[in-house]
């Protein structure tokens, strides 16, 4: 059994992406709902939203549907939320989900065989993502795709994201469908 920690792919962050309209939907259900008779029509000011609650509800359900495309594709595996990290500020990256995943050893080896019967489009998807260019300095640049198979551990989350973008065709919109309905923004009356 192997234990590697990474990001979870396809996740996109929270900011300007698919997954706020998550976010979004949740707010129109409750300030769009037509009150029954006697009840209070509340506005967006009169509630405090419990957005943290709400984000992290969203990643726990951005990992169960990432893990269920994997069983779906033929790979069993086990992903456990550890935390959804966020910037100060949102020039340079984006929210982040950080999971443990947990696979048997012929899992890993499968996942692994599937990169390298793509090894042409994982060799470009390695150049592009790692190599530097002007106004980016990589840590990685010049790196192999031999190479980051070699140390899956440390680039586990991009190998899968390479298998959600390139084999399984598996997006972040795909995801949002998943998890939206299946979570609910909790809210408390302001008092007056």
């Amino acid at each position: 059994m192997k234990t590697i920690k990474s990001f979870l792919p396809v996740f996109t962050g929270f900011y300007n992406s698919v997954f706020t309209g998550i976010v979004d939907f949740e707010e129109e259900l409750i300030l769009d709902s037509d009150a029954e008779e006697g009840e209070t029509v509340y506005q967006y000011d009169d509630l405090d939203f419990d957005y943290a609650k709400l984000h992290i509800d969203i990643a726990k359900g951005c990992i169960s549907a990432l893990q269920n495309e994997m069983i779906l594709n033929g790979f069993k595996v086990s992903i456990t939320f550890e935390k959804l990290v966020s910037p100060r500020e949102y020039n340079f990256e984006t929210d982040e989900i950080q999971c443990t995943y947990e696979l048997s050893n012929e899992t890993l080896k499968g996942l692994l065989g599937l990169v390298i019967d793509n090894s042409g489009l994982f060799d470009t998807y390695v150049r592009e993502l790692f190599d530097s260019r002007e106004g980016f300095a990589s840590f990685n640049n010049g790196i192999k795709w031999e190479e980051v198979l070699q140390r899956y551990e440390e680039f586990f989350g991009y190998i899968l994201q390479f298998l959600c973008d390139e084999v399984w065709l598996f997006t972040d919109e795909q995801m949002v469908d998943r998890v939206q309905g299946n979570v609910s923004l909790d809210y408390t009356v302001k008092a007056v």
